[in-house]
């Protein structure tokens, strides 16, 4: 379909004065984006904003598609690193040597063992912009089978708090790529997230209440962007039917006692940042008025 798109729009670009002449020029980009042909796309991207100065449309279209030609170039960047560093050549891929990247190889096989050291790999991650685009690599595989096990550990409360708070906190320092984060909304695993703070919220023990404020922290994170934060805010939109669902929760967390206690503290504050990211949406903000009166005062 893709390729078919590119020839319709070739065919329409034949007269450059058509009034829909822009439009097919985004049409062609759209569908040489899906062939991952990136600097096709940003050419005609760039062709359309010359022809059209100040269209709106065009030039988010256009820092998308920059967007996506770096997060590209990143990848393969990593790609001749690692094919480099199995040959024994010593270099480094925009600030980080190969053994890192290679360190950060080993580690992802472990995913989902329990000799798996999350502590490093959040490490690794959270210092490193190569390591985040290569847990991604060969079609987000890593962040995939991170989502595997988060799905696991998620579906019983009595042992799978502790086995969530390392995958929770490697994935949320993963998400400090803007694609991984839409990678992850894409699989469904924000509103996993949402499901999971709704049955853990309210329990006493403290691996729970860790693992929970490492969840919150995830979803503050995405929240950041877009595409993630629809995703967010749909599962806890429809999470507002239950009075002891995720929202509930985000809203009993501001209301305990901080004073004395840390962990709430810091829970708090990922669920106050995270309401607030949401509350610009109105769909959010009608969610939250339907249960709670005064959630805009509240947050």
């Amino acid at each position: 379909h893709a390729t078919k798109a590119c020839e319709l729009a070739e065919f329409l670009l034949e007269t450059p004065a058509h009034p829909t002449a822009i439009k097919c020029l985004q049409r062609r980009a759209a569908a040489r984006l899906q062939l991952s042909h990136y600097k096709d796309a940003l050419n005609d991207l760039s062709l359309a904003h010359r022809r059209g100065p100040g269209n709106a449309e065009v030039e988010k279209r256009l820092k998308e598609a920059n967007a996506m030609y770096e997060e590209a170039r990143k990848e393969k960047e990593v790609e001749r690193g690692m094919r480099r560093a199995s040959s024994g050549i010593d270099g480094e891929v925009d600030g980080t040597d190969f053994n890192t990247l290679r360190e950060m190889e080993k580690m992802c096989v472990g995913i989902g063992g329990d000799e798996c050291d999350y502590g490093r790999l959040e490490t690794l991650l959270e210092t490193s912009e190569q390591c985040r685009v290569f847990i991604r690599s060969g079609e987000g595989s890593r962040l995939l089978e991170l989502r595997r096990v988060l799905g696991l550990a998620a579906g019983d409360l009595r042992g799978g708090a502790a086995k969530l708070l390392g995958p929770l906190k490697v994935i949320r320092a993963a998400c400090l790529n803007e694609t991984n984060r839409d990678t992850l909304a894409r699989a469904g695993t924000l509103e996993l997230v949402v499901k999971f703070i709704a049955r853990a919220w309210n329990e006493a023990d403290t691996a729970s209440r860790e693992a929970v404020s490492a969840a919150l922290f995830l979803l503050h994170t995405c929240s950041a962007t877009p595409g993630p934060r629809t995703s967010i805010i749909k599962a806890l939109s429809e999470d507002t039917k239950d009075t002891k669902g995720a929202v509930a929760g985000l809203f009993a967390m501001l209301e305990r006692d901080l004073a004395n206690d840390t962990g709430a503290r810091l829970a708090a504050a990922h669920a106050l940042s995270l309401l607030g990211n949401c509350a610009v949406d109105s769909l959010a903000r009608t969610a939250l008025a339907n249960l709670y009166h005064d959630a805009t005062a509240k947050i």
